[in-house]
């Protein structure tokens, strides 16, 4: 009796103890390893006092989600008769997401890359279709993963809960990645984190899925524009390591750099934002008062400062600076000059490619340009005019309407003095200066201070805030400025404030530059890989931002060693916008990807 209690006793305790084992198993999303444990030190050592717990992903279990999976559920494929696309919305793709609101992708494939059997509830189950079926260029081993990025104002971008239709993509034979994150209200860097740890769930499924995980478009325009060219320049960086952690974001060896990057009207530099406005657009303020006088011409000084420590070099490798010029303007030096050249450049491309007649706002809609002009139309004379969206220009100079010729468009221009000259002869066009552009085409539209604002009320002030939604400073150019004024304490204490997990004002405004990463003399200079193609689109008429934010962005890319292909193309007449010169964005994002692909670059 007493052996049948003991033997009982024993499988009992063989019970316990099969239960404690596997229950730990199961219980890993609430846990992290002594491996990752040791990566995660290691990778903190260089990095400046984070002092906060929580970027330990123990403390985040309350907030893990039971539909949290490493690996995408290929049962649960929805289906688009339409569009002929098959799709999945809602997966989390991290492990202790902070809202699932926004920490959730969804992706959207062409059929034909896909092998799909019904199920009883409406949805599929799918497996990668490994046969050479095509569309377009590419097929399921080979089709490039898009990621769009639409944040306007650094906003939080919500997961989609319906089908979007992304046919312009789908039918070109292209993945789409719809990555929500979090933004503007949560704060840098949580905008980037969160799309990066979108890239690894992505990479790390791509055995199942369609697709090739190294052909990774990012692309986006204005502030999405800058979060793309920050995801292009920050790749696998050791500063987003503690946040990527505590999202329980997956590591692998592929990592989180895109392959290719494509932005329009980039919002980027957050450092010298302020004096790069101030020397692009300052010089069009009128009626400023002394003090006001003194700020601006103080802030092109410093900007003047920032370009010659900065090292850009021209086409010949000859050094780009800034001289004080006439009235101690900073209008002279070798980068003033190239500047001025891009802007002739700009010109003489719009004025060789543009078809006339040339409509200031082109319309595809035959019964607006009908009533715009005045005149019958045909489709012919639609396609002649230009087609992208152009928007006219501020006062004081005002274009608007149709120009028959490019005689009639250049007169216009010239009105109401001669400030631009057009060589019919060599197709070379010619402005007095870079004042005069600015003046006629692209007057200052924001206050001094246009991205740290003494207010701390720019958009840019409330993205580096610490956690409490108010906005602070982060530019260290101004603050000398105003070292020795009232504000000079607002400054000192903000550069101070530390977020959740220790980080300061400054630490998170390199984080959210990729010129930190990109700029030879910067310190953060290839501490992150870098995406080898980019294609950069600006509308040189924009007010939202200087033209040399652009330009920038463009010579350290172009100097930078793993950068294979770079193309860049302000284009003249546009403001904030899908700056094309012509066609659309759309296609002409396919059309660059489709070209890398058949010159084997891509």
């Amino acid at each position: 009796m007493n052996k049948k209690i003991l033997l009982f006793a024993g499988a009992i305790i063989a019970l316990f103890l099969y239960i404690a084992i596997f229950s730990g198993s199961d219980t890993k999303q609430a846990t992290i390893s002594s491996t990752e444990q040791n990566s995660l030190q290691k990778a903190s050592q260089n990095l400046p006092d984070i002092k906060s717990k929580a970027s330990d992903p123990i403390a985040s279990e309350t907030k893990k989600t039971s539909d949290f999976s490493k690996f995408i559920n290929m049962n649960k494929w929805q289906y688009n008769e339409k569009d002929n696309v098959y799709y999945q919305l809602g997966i989390t793709y991290c492990e202790y997401p902070e809202d699932t609101t926004y920490e959730k992708l969804a992706i959207f494939v062409p059929a034909e890359y896909m092998n799909c059997k019904p199920n009883a509830n409406n949805t599929y189950s799918c497996s990668k279709n490994t046969q050479s079926n095509k569309v377009g260029l590419y097929n399921s081993l080979s089709a490039p993963y898009l990621f769009p990025i639409n944040a306007p104002s650094y906003q939080a971008i919500t997961a989609l809960t319906k089908y979007v239709d992304f046919t312009p993509y789908t039918n070109a034979g292209m993945i789409v990645v719809h990555a929500g994150s979090r933004g503007l209200e949560h704060g840098a860097p949580y905008g980037v984190t969160d799309i990066k740890a979108s890239i690894r769930y992505i990479r790390h499924n791509n055995q199942l899925l369609p697709g090739y995980k190294n052909r990774l478009v990012i692309f986006g325009m204005g502030n999405a524009g800058g979060l793309a060219a920050v995801l292009g320049t920050s790749g696998d960086s050791s500063l987003y390591t503690p946040y990527l952690h505590k999202i329980g974001a997956i590591e692998n060896r592929d990592g989180d750099t895109p392959n290719a990057v494509a932005v329009w009207n980039p919002i980027t530099s957050p450092d010298t934002a302020n004096e790069a406005y101030e020397w692009d657009l300052g010089l069009t303020r009128i009626n400023m008062t002394e003090e006001q006088q003194k700020i601006s011409s103080a802030m092109r000084k410093a900007y003047a400062q920032y370009i010659n420590k900065a090292g850009f070099q021209d086409y010949h490798g000859k050094a780009l600076t800034i001289q004080a010029g006439e009235n101690d303007d900073y209008m002279s030096g070798t980068y003033y000059e190239y500047v001025k050249e891009i802007i002739e450049d700009t010109l003489s491309t719009f004025l060789r490619r543009t078809k006339f007649p040339y409509i200031t706002h082109a319309y595809q809609n035959k019964q607006i340009f009908q009533n715009l002009t005045g005149k019958k139309t045909t489709g012919a004379d639609l396609t002649a005019a230009n087609s992208s969206m152009r928007t006219r220009a501020t006062e004081p100079l005002v274009l608007s309407g149709s120009y028959l010729t490019q005689a009639k468009y250049s007169a216009a221009l010239k009105t109401p003095k001669k400030w631009i000259i057009y060589n019919y002869y060599n197709k070379r066009g010619q402005i007095k200066s870079v004042k005069s552009f600015v003046t006629k085409m692209k007057p200052a539209t924001k206050a001094i201070g246009a991205f740290d604002s003494l207010n701390r009320d720019q958009t840019e002030n409330i993205l580096f805030n610490t956690g409490d939604g108010k906005g602070v400073h982060f530019d260290t150019y101004t603050a000398k400025i105003f070292e020795n004024s009232k504000y000079g304490n607002d400054f000192k204490t903000d550069f101070k404030k530390q977020d959740a997990l220790g980080y300061t004002v400054l630490q998170r405004v390199d984080m959210y530059n990729p010129m930190y990463y990109i700029l030879p003399s910067s310190m953060g200079y290839r501490t992150g890989k870098v995406a080898p193609l980019w294609r950069i689109r600006s509308g040189i008429n924009q007010t939202d931002t200087s033209l040399t934010t652009d330009i920038n962005l463009f010579l350290a890319l172009k100097k930078y060693p793993t950068v294979k292909h770079i193309d860049f193309m302000p284009v003249w007449g546009l403001k904030h916008v899908e700056a094309e010169l012509s066609g659309n964005s759309q296609d002409n994002l396919i059309k660059w990807l489709n070209d890398l692909t058949t010159n084997v670059i891509f």
